[in-house]
């Protein structure tokens, strides 16, 4: 059974069969709750997070397409099935400053994009015991296989494409953690991860294969010292790794109009990051901390404007190293009605980048803040709210100087028949705040007014059967792989 709000002519596609709108059917329980446009979509039991992207308009014209993770949706009618399948178009045309459009810019494109991502992982974990310390161990192999294929139609012959691109990754991983009490006051946790990768980029338009092999340790260090009661003080040291998604290692061009074009490379490397951090506690209630981090091969969209042509390119490129400090401080207040939690921090980001089109070097402070309230209404604690709010100041996301940004989300939980029935309303982003960078390439500020946050609102009802399921110290470790895909 599925329940359908909408007012606009967009629908989810995940695991659906290819119908129009008016006659859609679905292959599992769906919830869909819109307001204007899509917001909220539960499949089954669970929720698919949407994002809604704005193509850049002003000059070029406007477009609207929502993206929803595993899917797509078109304009016409919904095309994903198993194999997920995304069709849709572009319309633009350029204007005078007085409105009237410029002859023969007319510019227009259907495209069909099939994706097909197969998943397979397996890990081994295990618990030595000992009278003085604790050994954990495991291993984990993963492997991804990605098809990737489109087909653009276009009214500019020169930009018609048809192409097949295939992208595979195997992870090979052992780790290991020692952790130890000394004694009341002192313990100590290390770890190390041995990762081995191989990666293939196969495309077919450009009759190319493209191989990487590499292998790499990341150690972690946890040192507590607690000096009396109520007094702790930590330090931390880790090495960790950030893949590109595979959106990002892809070698399609994807035309947002006629001047503007994305495009991934098959070639991308991971970066690394190093980061070292010092904190202090009081009675579980007040923390302060100072970081130092390093970033080495960040990659990101290198922005290309042509001057001549007016085309503006974004390409994915490791091409920054970040280096960072800063400091952190948070707070947890509770009464028997309120539980407030306050963090806020100020940091200092120098960037450098390899980039001859872009600024060789961008540095600056920012400040970042955020609290979160729970209000309790009765003694047991089964009716509650919550009322969260986040502000960033103006700052540098590697060479991009963002605009200050702000948010507000509101909900309420209702727990029944001795908690295991619960009732959920949440209204994110009450008042939507828009996304303002400028860069600069070649020469020539680019100033870009994004809003990709709309307000949203998501129910949900969930029941638990039987007793609680608890897996002590369980690992997520597919987490990585769900969130680049």
């Amino acid at each position: 059974m599925a329940l359908l709000l909408s007012a606009v002519g967009f629908l989810p596609a995940q695991n659906l069969v290819d119908v129009p709108l008016d006659g859609l059917q679905l292959l599992e329980p769906l919830f869909l709750f819109v307001i204007g446009v899509i917001q909220a979509v539960f499949l089954g039991d669970k929720l698919l997070d949407l994002v809604l992207q704005r193509f850049p308009g002003g000059q070029l014209g406007n477009s609207m397409l929502p993206e929803i993770s595993g899917g797509c949706v078109g304009y016409d009618k919904v095309a994903l099935m198993r194999l997920p399948v995304c069709s849709a178009g572009f319309l633009s045309k350029t204007l005078l400053p007085d409105g009237t459009e410029i002859p023969g810019t007319n510019f227009d494109y259907n495209y069909l994009q099939h994706r097909k991502v197969d998943v397979v992982s397996s890990a081994l974990d295990f618990i030595l015991p000992f009278e003085k310390y604790k050994i954990t161990a495991g291993a984990k192999v993963s492997f991804t296989n990605t098809r990737n294929g489109i087909n653009y139609d276009t009214s500019d012959p020169t930009l018609v494409q048809d192409d097949y691109f295939r992208y595979k990754e195997q992870i090979y991983a052992l780790y290991a953690d020692y952790s130890r009490e000394y004694s009341e006051r002192f313990s100590m946790q290390l770890g190390l991860r041995m990762e081995h990768t191989r990666t293939t980029g196969i495309s077919e338009a450009k009759d190319t294969e493209d191989k990487h092999d590499y292998t790499r340790l990341f150690p972690t260090v946890y040192l507590l010292y607690s000096p009396t009661d109520g007094h702790a003080l930590n330090f931390s040291f880790s090495n960790r790794i950030s893949r590109p998604s595979q959106n990002m290692v892809n070698p399609f061009p994807f035309y947002q109009n006629k001047y503007t074009y994305a495009c991934g490379r098959e070639d991308l490397k991971p970066s690394y990051t190093y980061n070292a951090e010092l904190g202090y506690t009081l009675k579980n209630n007040f923390n302060v901390s100072a970081y130092y981090s390093y970033s080495d091969d960040v990659f990101f969209q290198v922005v290309d404007l042509d001057a001549e042509t007016n085309v503006t390119s974004f390409l994915w490129e490791n091409f920054m190293q970040t280096h960072a400090f800063g400091l952190n401080n948070s707070y947890t207040f509770r009464t028997k009605w309120l539980q407030a939690y306050a963090q806020h921090g100020v940091s200092y980001r120098r960037t450098t980048s390899s980039a001859t089109t872009t600024s060789p070097e961008e540095k600056g402070w920012a400040y970042d803040a955020s609290l979160r309230n729970t209000f309790f209404f009765n003694e047991k604690k089964t009716l509650l709210a919550t009322l969260s709010g986040s502000y960033s100041s103006r700052q540098y996301q590697g060479i991009y100087l963002m605009s200050p940004t702000y948010s507000v989300s509101a909900g309420m939980l209702y727990r029944l028949l001795d908690n295991k029935l619960n009732l959920s309303l949440n209204v994110n982003n009450l008042f939507v705040s828009h996304s303002k960078l400028e860069t600069m390439s070649n020469g020539l500020k680019i100033i870009a007014d994004n809003q990709f946050s709309f307000t949203s609102f998501r129910i949900g009802v969930s029941y638990t059967f039987g007793g609680d399921i608890r897996s002590k110290g369980q690992r997520n470790s597919n987490e990585d792989i769900q969130r680049r895909l």
